[in-house]
């Protein structure tokens, strides 16, 4: 049942900006160009399977949001590193998703350290890779 999800949703991140496009504080977020300048870094991409088929920035894992947004810990756990001093970087299309995702995840891993990548794909497009595939 999707209820869980969406009490956990309300309580945790409605109430901060009601068009959830602040869901994360800036300290929580970094830029496309910290990404890039951070290879091997472990990035995971919240977007739907089928765009994360379009396009997918190298190296990058996909776990779609409404399912990463289910899972258990334990089931998540293979994708987050087990050293808690590098941080994971979320991203989505446009960055509304990967920020609610952080929030979830540092709810449910404290000891590690999540970034929303400002702006996801269309960041990146602007400010990394103009010549990246866009959908």
């Amino acid at each position: 049942s999707s209820r869980p999800l969406k009490q956990w949703y309300q309580r945790r991140v409605r109430g901060k900006n009601k068009e959830f496009k602040n869901a994360s504080q800036r300290e929580e977020r970094v830029t496309c160009q910290e990404v890039r300048d951070r290879p091997g870094c472990t990035l995971i991409d919240v977007r739907p399977k089928v765009e994360f088929g379009i396009c997918a920035i190298k190296d990058s894992v996909n776990i779609p949001f409404v399912d990463l947004m289910r899972m258990k810990k334990e089931d998540v756990a293979p994708y987050i590193p087990g050293d808690t001093t590098e941080p994971v970087f979320l991203f989505c299309r446009a960055g509304i998703n990967s920020q609610i995702a952080v929030q979830f995840l540092k709810e449910h891993y404290p000891e590690h350290t999540f970034k929303d990548v400002i702006g996801g794909i269309f960041g990146w497009v602007q400010t990394v890779d103009p010549d990246f595939p866009v959908y």
